[in-house]
């Protein structure tokens, strides 16, 4: 099983295993060349002084970093490298890292690993190969979620992360932290077991590998759950609209086995009927259709796709900041 990618014109096979129930897709070819700067941790260890000042500083964003990047670690995502362990020469690179927060979500953080940070005039992406654009056109998504009367959306939990690196390309994906987030220790050597959200292979390598779970269990599977899969997914969101609500109970209940097998759990599922949402675990709703009463309150507006859909009204929403400019005459302007 095989992914071409290719760099300055020659093709790289890419091989896609399943091992533990998630698939594994390389982040740069097997055997494709990579040489890095023997720069170690120079760069790393700058950044990671500066998060420490910036810890001290603010507790909270402390309690959030720790609490994230142990959460990692304990999933497996991570693991710690031994002491003494030696990758291969110029294969071999480590990445700094940063907290944000989300603007609507002020209270999760997200750590991100910036595969784009240069030392010697080189970064992490700048040797990793891309691969095909395999993302679906995003207007034919929402086109497609408003075809017929019945929708439903779900999102693919941490969909990145669900896909596994090789072995062998693992210390391209090195980072350093404190155990157990005790700054008054010595930073160790970890090491990412899983696609990044910041590497420019990532898209391309999890995308293959969804779309990849729907072919080779094709035989399982109704066509529509697969042409479902390949179709209507726009990176880790999936909008599905369909004639009826028996066939969405139904679609549903497949959707979420046949990405079962390829180690994607879909979560976070809304509907704008209340007979698909009941057929639906609690857990397993959207955030804010979790305590609410399906019999008595209205469906909420959600944010998709960077759209705002109101299921009550099965409606597309925008929500424009309108103001004047300090002596501005004349029509406001739309911000």
């Amino acid at each position: 099983m095989t992914l071409t990618m290719r760099t300055m014109g020659a093709p790289c096979e890419i091989p896609t295993r399943v091992i533990s129930g998630m698939k594994i897709e390389a982040i740069n070819g097997e055997g494709v060349p990579v040489q890095l700067p023997p720069i170690f941790t120079k760069m790393a260890e700058q950044r990671l002084k500066g998060l420490q000042v910036k810890m001290g500083k603010n507790p909270q964003f402390k309690a959030d970093y720790i609490d994230f990047m142990e959460k990692v670690i304990a999933s497996g995502y991570a693991e710690e490298v031994s002491d003494g362990e030696k990758p291969k020469e110029g294969r071999e690179w480590y990445i700094p890292h940063h907290g944000v927060y989300h603007p609507r979500k002020p209270d999760k953080i997200r750590v991100v690993f910036d595969c784009a940070a240069k030392c010697s005039g080189i970064s992490l992406n700048d040797v990793l190969l891309p691969g095909p654009n395999l993302m679906n056109d995003l207007q034919g998504v929402l086109m497609r979620f408003r075809e017929y009367p019945v929708a439903f959306s779900s999102d693919i939990e941490c969909m990145f992360y669900q896909v596994k690196v090789p072995e062998s390309q693992r210390d391209l994906l090195r980072f350093l932290w404190w155990p157990k987030g005790d700054m008054s220790q010595k930073p160790k050597v970890y090491r990412m077991g899983v696609h990044l959200f910041g590497a420019v292979s990532a898209p391309s390598c999890c995308n293959y590998s969804l779309r990849r779970t729907g072919t080779d269990n094709k035989c399982n599977a109704s066509p529509e759950a697969v042409n479902t899969l390949h179709n209507n997914f726009y990176m880790d969101d999936g909008l599905k609209s369909v004639a009826d609500v028996e066939r969405a109970i139904h679609l549903v209940s497949e959707l979420k086995t046949l990405c079962k097998e390829g180690g994607f759990n879909l979560t976070k599922w809304s509907s704008n009927k209340r007979e698909v949402l009941k057929e639906i675990p609690v857990m397993d709703r959207a955030k804010e259709l979790m305590d609410l009463d399906l019999e008595s309150s209205q469906l909420p507006i959600e944010r998709t796709l960077g759209v705002l859909w109101n299921a009550e009204t099965d409606e597309f929403q925008f929500r424009c900041q309108i103001r004047k400019t300090e002596g501005q005459e004349g029509p406001c302007c739309l911000y």
